[in-house]
């Protein structure tokens, strides 16, 4: 910008903030610019910014001017010079009178080339800056605690929260007034809903299977087989292998696994993606006999879609530590039978096969009630566990024969581990033999199993203990009341 000629600057209400180029055909002066600042206005970036215009042209003019009181106007004339003028009169924030308004002061900012001035960048005043500094702290605060609750957070085994539950199972019971099917009918109903189950490890999936067992489709999203099928009989972890599903006639079912119960021996599967509509059984709702007809559907030794029948053997079958009663039947079960279907001869579903008493002895197998598959599998299915089921907070475990013998024969569990508070504070310590509960004789574990499963959590049951001798303390026996916890995984 060039200050050779004589410059006026001046400022009105109307024309804020504006720089605005003249014509040079001006009869008393040539000016080339306004800029606007009402002294009275509460605006300090315009004055900030007149301000910086004002120390640039002083540099290169004398000064003089004036404020107009009846305009409201600045009205100042600059003639180059190499003096430095005197500053402007320069109105208080709020348009308030300083009493050293009139006073001059020589210039202290060093020239700057007004030719370089253009309209003035924004810079953010100290309290915008303010605000800006906290919003950024709190961003980063919220990233870095959703980092922590993602890495701190102990979620759930299933990978699933709880409190995102599933849809309860669209589980079906059979109709009692159907007619009574023959075997070749039963199989042609029910086999397409038993399928092939196997597990490979999830660090090689395309490798051979390293287990196999059955399933029975229970929903059309659901399929129910052994938990110790999918944790290769309990040697390893769920989570760590891949579980895949196959119809008889070979198409491969990805499933996902929702949840397992050791003490039922149930896992329940979902249906991710399958290439076919899956059918589903439906579950006995009537009280079946003893000596009624049944027949097995399984896949033993991968012979898929095995049938063998018999007959129901017995029912509340309690055996030892197990926590539910099992239905016993003569029908042949073999290792791949696991998690197969036993049907009555309405095509129903009695039960899922589990197990079978070893040592040679054929016509012993048994299988978890169709009331147990429905309860534990829906909970399964919505929640990765059992929610709610009592226990007594310890672990038990069987005498030795030796310490039994020794001491007369005494007949109970020993306490291996205790993790139930209530049991610790009514004075009950490891190796304590439990002999009773509830006035029930504990032959073994399933007894406890057996009067804890109808109860819930809060509910309180009363133990008869044997304490064996120690050092020169004497064997002892008393009573205790403790108050049963939730059973978690």
């Amino acid at each position: 910008m060039n200050y050779d000629d004589k410059k006026d600057y001046f400022g009105s209400d109307d024309e804020k903030g504006n720089y605005r180029d003249f014509n040079d055909n001006k009869d008393e002066e040539n000016s080339f610019k306004n800029f606007n600042k009402n002294p009275y206005e509460d605006q300090q970036d315009n004055q900030d910014e007149w301000n910086t215009v004002y120390d640039a042209a002083r540099s290169d003019a004398d000064f003089d001017g004036h404020f107009d009181e009846t305009s409201g106007e600045y009205h100042y004339t600059f003639q180059r010079s190499s003096k430095p003028p005197p500053p402007p009169p320069r109105k208080p924030k709020g348009g308030r009178e300083n009493k050293d308004d009139d006073e001059e002061s020589p210039a202290t900012s060093s020239p700057v080339d007004a030719r370089t001035l253009k309209k003035k960048s924004t810079h953010p005043s100290a309290f915008n800056f303010l605000l800006v500094s906290i919003g950024s702290l709190a961003v980063l605060l919220l990233i870095a605690f959703g980092v922590y609750k993602i890495f701190s957070t102990n979620w759930p085994e299933t990978g699933r929260d709880e409190e995102s539950q599933q849809a309860p199972l669209q589980i079906k019971e059979a109709e009692e007034n159907s007619d009574a099917l023959s075997v070749p009918e039963v199989f042609r109903k029910c086999s397409d809903s038993v399928l092939t189950i196997e597990v490979t490890p999830s660090d090689s999936p395309d490798s051979e299977p390293v287990g196999w067992g059955s399933g029975v489709v229970i929903a059309p999203d659901a399929i129910v087989t052994n938990a110790h099928v999918v944790t290769l009989g309990g040697n390893a972890d769920y989570k760590q292998v891949v579980v895949t599903a196959k119809t008889q006639h070979g198409e491969v079912i990805e499933v996902e696994v929702m949840g397992i119960d050791v003490k039922t021996d149930l896992a329940v599967l979902k249906v991710a993606r399958s290439p076919v509509t899956l059918k589903s059984v439906q579950l006995l709702s009537r009280e079946i006999s003893v000596g009624e007809k049944v027949v097995v559907i399984g896949n033993p030794h991968s012979l898929t879609n095995t049938l063998t029948s018999g007959v129901l053997s017995a029912k509340n079958r309690l055996l030892p530590d197990h926590y539910i009663d099992l239905f016993q039947t003569d029908s042949a079960i073999n290792q791949g039978n696991s998690g197969g279907g036993l049907f009555d001869m309405y095509g129903a579903l009695v039960g899922i096969t589990s197990s079978k008493i070893g040592g040679g002895n054929e016509g012993l197998g048994f299988a978890v009630p169709a009331n147990w598959v429905k309860q534990i599998c829906d909970q399964l299915y919505r929640f990765g566990r059992v929610k709610n089921r009592a226990a007594l907070g310890v672990t038990p475990q069987s005498i030795p024969a030796q310490q039994a013998r020794q001491f007369g024969a005494v007949q109970g569990v020993m306490v291996a581990k205790i993790s139930n508070q209530s049991v610790l504070d009514a004075g009950v310590k490891k190796r304590d033999i439990i002999t009773k509960i509830n006035d029930m004789e504990v032959k073994d574990a399933s007894v406890i199993h057996l009067v804890t499963r109808d109860k819930s959590p809060g509910d309180q049951v009363k133990l008869s203990i044997f304490r064996l001798p120690y050092g020169t303390q004497q064997s002892s026996t008393f009573e205790v009341t403790v108050t049963l916890i939730e059973d978690k995984p």
